[in-house]
């Protein structure tokens, strides 16, 4: 048995995998990779198992990453000198740096929602949050809590309701959630009223967050630390409670559909 250790002659080749960043299917470039060897010979014929240790680039948004493949080889018969036949190779294990599976279910039910209604604004502003969390957290942050801001409005336009003289963040959610009914004063059920007060805090921690350390506005003299989990996690509060209200919504526009049906009944 021989182990060793080469630089793989794959830097430059392009495979297709799911970007880490901007979360589609795209060609990455090999930009570094270190092959790990392990040859065990039988007389014709010997089996090897290799590890590759990468650094991928996507060709889409230029995001860098890192891959590891584990294969294993077997029946690669020698033919001459050190020119040998490979028959079968399987590739047994790959992973992922950052995960490519990072954006939550949420998020994706999040996009899906929001190419249902066909909004490409918002859906322009769910590429550029989850596109920059790596790469430009602050960018994100700003993106993240954009799509909430586009979501209330379009629903107060959509609504028919009056615009609130403030239009921040913070006023357009009061227009909506009291629209929707949540409102804690009214709602009886204890349980859903800390949610209810939660998603209020979460809103206006995500409208701060963009006005204190995104690129929305300027720094000033000190700069917040911002990091890619920061910004993960504005993005994922911000899509949670976004999928929440175009639900919530969709709820809503049943229900007056079933009443309207119900008075020309009777």
């Amino acid at each position: 048995m021989t182990k060793s250790t080469i630089l793989s002659s794959h830097v430059g080749k392009n495979f297709i995998c799911t970007c880490c960043s901007c979360n589609t299917k795209t060609n990455h470039t090999i930009v570094a990779d270190i092959e790990q060897q392990i040859r065990d010979e039988y007389e014709y014929t010997f089996y090897g198992s290799d590890k590759e240790y990468q650094i991928i680039q996507c060709d889409g948004c230029d995001t860098i990453s890192f891959r590891s493949a584990h294969y294993s080889t077997e029946n690669v018969y020698h033919i001459e000198g050190e020119e040998r036949e490979f028959k079968d190779t399987f590739l047994i294990a790959e992973n992922f740096y950052p995960n490519t599976n990072s954006i939550g279910l949420s998020s994706k039910a999040l996009l899906k929602a929001i190419k249902d209604k066909n909004i490409p604004s918002i859906e322009a502003e769910f590429s550029r949050a989850t596109k920059k969390i790596n790469l430009e957290p602050r960018e994100s942050i700003s993106a993240a809590c954009n799509i909430l801001e586009s979501i209330f409005k379009v629903y107060i336009s959509d609504e028919n309701l009056d615009e609130p003289k403030k239009k921040d963040i913070k006023s357009l959610w009061n227009t909506v959630r009291k629209d929707l009914g949540y409102d804690t004063r009214n709602e009886q059920d204890e349980d859903l009223n800390k949610i209810i007060s939660g998603m209020i805090s979460v809103i206006d921690g995500v409208g701060s967050l963009r006005t204190h350390s995104s690129t929305a506005h300027g720094a000033g003299r000190m700069i917040n630390n911002i990091e890619s989990r920061h910004a993960r996690l504005a993005n994922h509060a911000a899509h949670t409670i976004g999928l929440f209200i175009l639900e919530s919504w969709d709820e809503k526009m049943i229900r007056t559909t079933n009443t309207r049906h119900s008075i020309k009944l009777d």
